[in-house]
Formats: structure tokens, sequence, C-alpha cells
């Protein structure tokens, strides 16, 4: 007997608040910050889906789970930059933290986060954050790598 709508809905929104968790785990063990889940993304629409105590964390986070499939999950990216948009901060970049059934959890961030991490140097404009958070403007790392990204750009914001 398959599941009704309603299953199958409740059943996605499950998978998600568990991959939720295991990446701000996951964040935790990494970068010794503390991440909880946005509650308010229930409420509000275009927030991310994890908060970082440390306001100098510079990425605002959409965190998708699937059973199957290759790469970013359709839609995500836009989110991911609605979200950023949404909020507001300048200093933080949009990114897509995902994850298929027994497949290693990859993220994608735009190009220029990867530039600040390198040079310490942020080029994002804000007139110009449309064009710079563009889908085929990003790279697609290991979960390792993200957080490489990460602590740089921290490091480098605060020296």
């Amino acid at each position: 007997m398959g599941r009704n709508a309603s299953q199958s809905g409740k059943l996605a929104r499950n998978r998600g608040k568990e991959m939720e968790r295991e990446i701000a785990n996951n964040l935790e063990a990494e970068l010794g910050l503390s991440f909880s889940r946005n509650l308010q993304q229930y409420h509000t629409p275009n927030l991310g889906d994890l908060v970082c105590v440390d306001s100098s964390f510079p990425f605002n986070m959409e965190i998708k789970r699937r059973q199957s499939g290759n790469f970013v999950p359709v839609g995500a990216w836009t989110q991911a930059v609605s979200s950023v948009l949404t909020e507001g901060n300048p200093l933080t970049y949009p990114a897509v933290i995902y994850r298929y059934d027994r497949v290693a959890a990859r993220c994608v961030v735009p190009l220029v986060a990867i530039v600040e991490s390198v040079t310490g140097f942020r080029v994002v404009e804000k007139d110009k954050m449309l064009d710079q958070y563009k889908a085929e403007k990003t790279a697609d790392l290991d979960f390792s790598s993200f957080c490489h990204v990460a602590r740089e750009i921290m490091a480098w914001r605060a020296s």
C-alpha cells in the first residue's frame, strides 16, 4: 500500500529536519561553531535553514536532502540567493549544502566566496549581487573544502 500525499510530505519534512541537524553537527565538529535550525523559516519566506551563533560566519545556507540526483537540486540555488537578498547582510554569501541518499554532502558557493577565501578581498558590490551570484558563477565543493573556505574568510575578516 502506497503513501498518500500527506504522508509523503511529512516524510520529506522529517528528512529535511534530520539533514539540517546532521549538517549543524558536522559544521560544529569542523569549525567549532554552534549552529541551530532556523525555525522562523516556516513562518517567513526566503530565510536560510541554519543560523550560526557567530555572526562572522560568511554563509547563509539552504540545506537540501533528496533520494536521488546528481547535482544541486533544481531551484535550490535561486532559493539561497533569495535568502541572502531578503536577510540583507552584505557580508553573507549564499550556499547550498545538499546530499542524496548514500552519497556524501556537497556544497555550492559563489566563486567570489572562494576568491575572498584566498585573497581576503570581498569583490561583491551590492548593486551587482544578482550578477555575481548567477548559477554559472558557482563552485560545487565537498564538505571539508566548504569548511576550509568558511574558515579562511573568517580569518581574513578577523585580521
